[in-house]
């Protein structure tokens, strides 16, 4: 799965780099083009980043239509990978973690032969960043598009779409802006494909940040989407809590991902934005505007590295002071005690580094009380970048397998 090999060979990388470089953030600009979707010749500097790209910006009056309607298209004549008839990027609108209307971008990739009744797939990317230009439709139309992990999908013959789950803000790590903006996506490329809504069967599946956003996604269905057919979720070194996150990676050689998942916030509520303006330090500030503008994951991992993030905010306990408190609990997975629909095949290692497992142990047993059919895999001796590798076949034959109804639904764990 070559997603998941791209995945692993960075973040090994960047292990590697970040430990041994006295300046690590030398190794920004070789780091950066591996990032997700490898070039495959196209010319990055030809392409305006979302910021400058009027593709991205709404009609007037859009937030009176419909959660996932179709705003805008134009078709990725430059986007080449194997399997597929030709991609398009779309978008349409959802709405941002407040309930207000925002718009963003999911790219819609066409099986050269389509099954019929017609499948689809939802790969959310580990984006991990709280920057536009971060954003997956961004990145793929500068790379060209290979490695986006939709190939074997796309040979069964379903469509594959990968949505900017982070919206318009890039609110990295915050569920209620994922959640919605992945179905929504979905929403579009169904309506943008003419399929029907009825009959065609959806998966969804990510890993690490883009695990967050899938499994939000199917979180939420019933209530969000209650239309479409979700009948599978694969989901991999899933963030379950974002307080115990930060806590976890702060002062560690991923604290970079802590910075983002703090920025994302910022990016998301309006309440936190004037909390932490009145509250951070020079150096926190600084870090929320290189984090919104220029940041994505290598950046993150190898500028950041140690980062103590707490004292970034001048408060001595701002983790349990409101705003912030209420933030982060309503940002925990499953925290308001909704139960999934979605069969989900969840895996994890043992050994994760990166991401809690007790908070994926948590949140499953939790899921599984309620009548969850979830199946759990956790690898003794995996930690988060070599479980990566270690269940992304499986996870994909997982979505396959269901979609191809050859899979039957877990039972009740």
């Amino acid at each position: 799965m070559k997603f998941s090999a791209t995945f692993t060979t960075l973040l090994a990388v960047l292990v590697a780099s970040a430990a041994a470089a006295p300046h690590p953030d030398l190794l920004v600009a070789t780091l950066q083009p591996r990032l997700l979707f490898p070039s495959s010749g196209g010319s990055a500097s030809d392409v305006p980043d979302p910021t400058v790209d009027a593709f991205y910006q709404p009609p007037a009056g859009f937030g009176s239509k419909a959660n996932g309607a179709v705003l805008r298209t134009r078709n990725m004549t430059t986007y080449k990978i194997k399997n597929s008839a030709g991609a398009f990027q779309v978008l349409f609108k959802t709405i941002d973690a407040e309930g207000n209307p925002d718009a963003t971008v999911v790219t819609v990739v066409i099986p050269s032969a389509p099954v019929s009744p017609a499948r689809l797939v939802s790969l959310t990317q580990p984006e991990d960043a709280a920057a536009p230009i971060c954003a997956p439709s961004y990145q793929i139309r500068r790379s060209g598009g290979d490695g986006s992990g939709l190939e074997a999908y796309l040979a069964k013959g379903f469509y594959g779409i990968v949505p900017d789950h982070e919206g318009s803000k890039s609110a990295a790590f915050v569920g209620p802006t994922e959640g919605p903006a992945t179905l929504d996506a979905i929403r579009a490329a169904i309506k943008f494909q003419k399929l029907d809504v009825k009959t065609t069967e959806i998966g969804v599946t990510g890993y690490s940040g883009g695990a967050h956003a899938a499994a939000w996604a199917a979180q939420l269905s019933k209530k969000h989407a209650p239309e479409l057919k979700i009948v599978a979720a694969a989901v991999g070194g899933v963030p379950v809590n974002p307080k115990n996150l930060l806590l976890n990676l702060t002062k560690g050689l991923f604290s970079g991902l802590a910075a983002v998942g703090v920025v994302g916030e910022y990016n998301a509520y309006a309440d936190l934005r004037a909390y932490l303006d009145k509250y951070l330090t020079p150096k926190g500030r600084d870090l929320v505007k290189k984090g919104r503008t220029t940041v994505c994951l290598a950046q993150a991992v190898t500028q950041y590295a140690f980062l103590d993030i707490l004292p970034l905010i001048n408060r001595t306990d701002p983790l349990n002071e409101m705003p912030v408190s209420a933030r982060l609990a309503q940002n925990v997975l499953g925290g308001d005690g909704s139960i999934s629909p979605v069969p989900t095949y969840i895996y994890h290692g043992r050994d994760d580094n990166i991401v809690s497992r007790p908070d994926a142990d948590a949140y499953v047993k939790q899921q599984c009380a309620g009548g969850a059919r979830f199946t759990y895999v956790v690898d003794a001796g995996k930690n988060h970048i070599t479980e990566a590798g270690e269940r992304a076949d499986d996870a994909q034959n997982w979505i396959i397998g269901r979609l191809n109804g050859t899979i039957p639904v877990p039972a009740a764990c």
